[in-house]
């Protein structure tokens, strides 16, 4: 079979369909369209399979959510699981207290939420533990499919994270089992397929300088070297255990069968990574795909390095030059992969061995060379550098990581909370002022290190460097202002998080009740309850009921029927709906402008109080508002002017507020509004029964 003619590998993928092997005829599909004469028309059973092995998926391999997952759910239905402390003390007029409300319970998931997504990652790998290998293998392969089906039709790719990391976590338990239930050919699939998914996803615009990638790209390259971190990391145990009992250089006749089977995955991926630097340096952050115990893959590969240099390999038994009773050294793996359009440009340089040697210890010591080479010749001398070796003052020299993986991009809108919209926008504008300011400085300095080469002599050595040398130093120059101006807006954001992280105790003794248009409608007999309330030493009216003007305006609106349109609160609509809510509506106009007990006043935007609520029309300074906005601006403007409203500060910089406002409403959204800018909120029923008010409602 020609390996560079795809027509051979779509039949041999038609074969592998039929017989129910759907990883084998993915592999093969993907070499057809990897291959010198591709056959494009291999794209269409791709699809297929994928959206096959989707719904598999979903329906029976679907892993359970992470803690983070959760959060981020709950975060979408309004519960703050991660954010600051709140507690509310609400105090009747009576001097009992009650306590209302609290998300204390934030506070220590804020602590333990590292600890708790560790023991769920613990949890999930004893679950994939008591499999046996045979269901765990067959699990890995419907995830592994699911991932490439994401990257190839690029559809679902919100979900890749969920998806990669459930892969991640079932191949790291399935490379645990010994013997492995992988072979060789299986390992060279899985990377093959990795392989043509970072080639597939790239950059369709050929004019972009070097070291640019599509989202896309970047998760698959992310996933293909965290299973290359995986895959090392079980190496590195395995070579540990083989060299603990031996002071000496142990020889590769001692290594397991199980390092056997791992060292030719790994001396072919290291080849991909040798031809293709332009692609993965500088490497990605594999932070948020991390599986195991902390570690990346240069990490491990160095140690990997450092320990195969304590191997006797046997350099002599190979050599360039080809004597009369030499043999050429075939290394497995390289045939398999033959005509594989990513390895193309991978040169193998003949390598003979004494005809007497064994052939076998051979090929495994051409393959530990080649790794070696890689790691302590490739990686220490690309730009920029990966490994280097670190020389001790004890003697001891070996080899370790040097990488600086970026930050990644912090999202300023999920974690600016501050106290006022005035705030968040000072915060995001010095941010950029301050980086601009930042740049400008490191533009200057470039300059005047530019004109200081120039006087000193170096621009002759700059004219005679290539062009290309010259872009890759600039593109280095803006990865380094950009990683410094990640880390500064990080810095600042965190410092952010600290100051709204810090527990707001709010201690609220109700007065001023401003209720929203759906409480004058539905709930108008306990407002009037509400209204007529006096304490019984004194007999004064224990409650103010202030409603804002919008809400009047919103009543008369309603009152003049709907018209047939939703009514916001109503439940349904049609005439008979419109009639009622009118209805409701009238008499809460009724209500609000019938002479009555002096406590029912009118509320203007801007936190004023009128005596009579005749009055509905007001200079609006906001007329883009929305009236739960408005209702808000106003409930906010009215605890600000009341001079009994206070806030403090301790020591331990928790927040006290203590408020005598509080807004009545149902709606959800206007709630969360309302918990945002520290403003005490309540429903009726719930408002009603705490103020003992229940009976008479």
């Amino acid at each position: 079979m020609n390996p560079k003619n795809g027509r051979p590998y779509n039949q041999l993928a038609v074969v592998s369909f039929y017989g129910r092997r759907k990883l084998d005829a993915v592999y093969y599909y993907m070499r057809s369209l990897m291959s010198s004469n591709p056959l494009q028309s291999a794209r269409e059973p791709l699809l297929s399979m994928f959206d096959d092995n989707r719904k598999k998926w979903e329906s029976g391999h679907r892993p359970t959510p992470t803690l983070e997952q959760r959060n981020h759910a709950a975060d979408k239905e309004g519960v703050s699981v991660k954010g600051r402390t709140r507690r509310e003390i609400w105090i009747r007029p009576d001097g009992g207290k009650r306590m209302l409300r609290t998300t204390s319970a934030a506070h220590s998931n804020r602590h333990t939420q590292d600890g708790a997504a560790d023991s769920e990652d613990e949890q999930v790998e004893a679950q994939l533990k008591s499999m046996s290998y045979v269901d765990l293998n067959k699990r890995f392969c419907v995830s592994f499919l699911h991932v490439h089906g994401k990257l190839f039709t690029k559809v679902g790719m919100e979900s890749f994270q969920e998806a990669g990391l459930a892969m991640l976590r079932e191949f790291r338990v399935l490379l645990q089992h010994s013997p492995l239930p992988l072979t060789v050919t299986r390992f060279l699939q899985l990377l093959a397929l990795n392989m043509f998914a970072i080639e597939n996803t790239r950059l369709k615009n050929t004019d972009l300088e070097p070291g640019y990638r599509s989202a896309t790209q970047e998760c698959a390259l992310i996933v293909s070297l965290q299973m290359f971190n995986l895959i090392v990391e079980r190496c590195v145990q395995l070579l540990r255990d083989s060299a603990a009992n031996h002071t000496e250089p142990t020889p590769i006749s001692n290594l397991t069968s199980d390092v056997h089977v791992l060292l030719p995955a790994i001396k072919v991926w290291c080849d991909w990574l040798l031809i293709h630097s332009r692609v993965w340096n500088p490497p990605p952050s594999c932070r948020d795909y991390r599986v195991g115990p902390s570690g990346d893959a240069w990490t491990r590969l160095a140690t990997l390095v450092n320990l195969l240099d304590k191997f006797n390999t046997h350099r002599d038994f190979l050599s360039t030059e080809q004597l009369p009773d030499s043999e050429l050294v075939r290394l497995p793996e390289d045939v398999t992969l033959s005509g594989f359009t990513p390895l193309m440009y991978n040169t193998h340089d003949p390598i003979y061995t004494n005809g007497n040697c064994d052939m076998e210890l051979a090929q495994i010591s051409l393959r530990i060379h080649k790794i070696m080479f890689f790691g302590t010749e490739f990686l220490c001398g690309v730009d920029p550098p990966v490994l280097k070796l670190q020389k001790y003052e004890t003697g001891v020299s070996e080899y370790v990581s040097v990488v600086e993986i970026p930050s990644p991009p912090v999202q300023t809108s999920s974690c600016c909370v501050v106290q006022s919209d005035n705030e968040e926008v000072c915060i995001e504008s010095g941010d950029e002022s301050e980086d601009e300011d930042e740049e400008e400085k490191e533009e200057v300095a470039e300059g005047e290190s530019d004109d200081s080469g120039k006087a000193t002599g170096v621009e002759e050595e700059a004219e005679s460097s290539s062009l290309e040398i010259t872009k890759l130093r600039k593109r280095k120059e803006q990865l380094e202002r950009s990683h410094r101006k990640q880390e500064r807006r990080r810095q600042k954001v965190q410092a952010i998080l600290r100051e709204c992280e810090k527990t707001v105790e709010m201690e609220v003794r109700p007065h001023y009740l401003v209720p929203d248009t759906n409480c004058l409608i539905d709930y108008l007999p306990q407002l009037a309850t509400i209204a007529n309330a006096k304490s019984s030493p004194t007999n004064e009216y224990i409650y103010s009921l202030i409603v804002p003007l919008v809400v009047i305006n919103e009543l008369e609106g309603l009152s003049q029927g709907a018209g047939g349109k939703v009514v916001k609160g109503g439940g349904g609509v049609g005439a008979q709906h419109s009639a009622m809510v009118a209805e409701a509506a009238r008499s809460a106009l009724h209500f609000l402008r019938l002479p009555g007990p002096p406590t029912i006043k009118g509320l203007t935007t801007h936190g004023n109080t009128l005596n009579s609520n005749r009055f509905t029309a007001e200079e609006d300074y906001s007329e883009d508002m929305k009236n739960d906005d408005k209702i808000l601006t106003a409930c906010l403007n009215l605890s600000r002017l009341n001079s009994k409203e206070s806030k403090s500060q301790k020591e331990d910089g928790s927040r006290r507020v203590l408020c005598e406002v509080v807004l009545l409403t149902e709606d959800r959204n206007l709630k969360l509004k309302a918990l945002a800018r520290d403003m005490p909120v309540s429903d009726m029923p719930n408002f009603i029964k705490w103020a003992g008010l229940l009976g008479l409602g």
